[in-house]
């Protein structure tokens, strides 16, 4: 399987000439998983990463979720997965729609802004240097309809914004709108910052997917082990309104 999405998602930048000669990184394995990631010459964005879930005899079908979070922190081009990305793994593995366990067969992860930085604060300064990702990403939303798990976190709302709220570079909200306009993908979260939950788990009915400070889609990041640990009591995934037009 992941030999054959490889080739797709090249097919999709060499058609738009995202990137000349896109760079692979070797086999990762890592988490009882595999995958590969794509990257640019100098290996300092990462666009796309792919990762098949194993053990997979009990498995159906090929089933993909796409994950999309804030920015890749794995520091080494052949290491393993990062902690956040085995959490999204473990996620995958685990998670239940409307009770029944979703069945994932793989996960791609892509990015709000594909700098690969751990520390966000040293990251910002290369928020501007995203154009090649936003134009990778609105191409990839509207080509595949992969269920997608949104999980970029309250740093979300501010990736496109200097410290003084102006818009610098690419704004993220092109990106957010083709999630919910060009895409007719099914859309999650494993948790919302700042929203109150029904005693069902779900969400209020008038909540739509928006960059709004504190109602961000939560990062699965070890920093946020108490909502991982909730989660993972009860592993359903939150269904995400994709109606942007009904909230002002």
């Amino acid at each position: 399987m992941s030999d054959g999405r490889k080739e797709e998602v090249l097919d999709l930048f060499k058609k738009h000439k995202f990137l000349i000669n896109p760079e692979f990184s070797e086999s990762i394995n890592d988490a009882d998983a595999q995958g590969f990631g794509i990257y640019n010459n100098d290996k300092s964005h990462r666009y796309y990463l792919y990762i098949d879930l194993y053990p997979k005899e009990n498995l159906k079908q090929e089933k993909i979720l796409t994950a999309i979070m804030l920015n890749p922190s794995e520091k080494s081009f052949y290491g393993g997965f990062d902690q956040t990305v085995t959490y999204v793994i473990k996620i995958a593995r685990e998670a239940k729609i409307e009770g029944k366990l979703a069945a994932f067969s793989s996960v791609e992860v892509l990015n709000l802004f594909s700098y690969k930085e751990s520390n966000l604060k040293k990251a910002e300064k290369h928020w501007q240097r995203n154009e090649t990702n936003v134009k990778f990403l609105n191409k990839f939303l509207n080509k595949f309809n992969n269920p997608i798990l949104i999980a970029w976190g309250n740093s979300g709302y501010k990736v496109d914004k200097n410290n003084k709220g102006n818009i610098v570079g690419e704004n993220f909200k092109t990106i957010i709108d083709a999630i919910n306009i060009d895409n007719s993908s099914d859309i999650y979260a494993y948790h919302v910052n700042g929203i109150e939950l029904d005693t069902n788990g779900k969400l209020p009915t008038e909540y739509r997917l928006k960059p709004i400070r504190k109602k961000q889609p939560t990062h699965p990041s070890p920093f946020n082990k108490q909502q991982l640990n909730d989660f993972f009591k009860n592993p359903e995934l939150i269904p995400i309104t994709k109606d942007l037009n009904s909230i002002k």
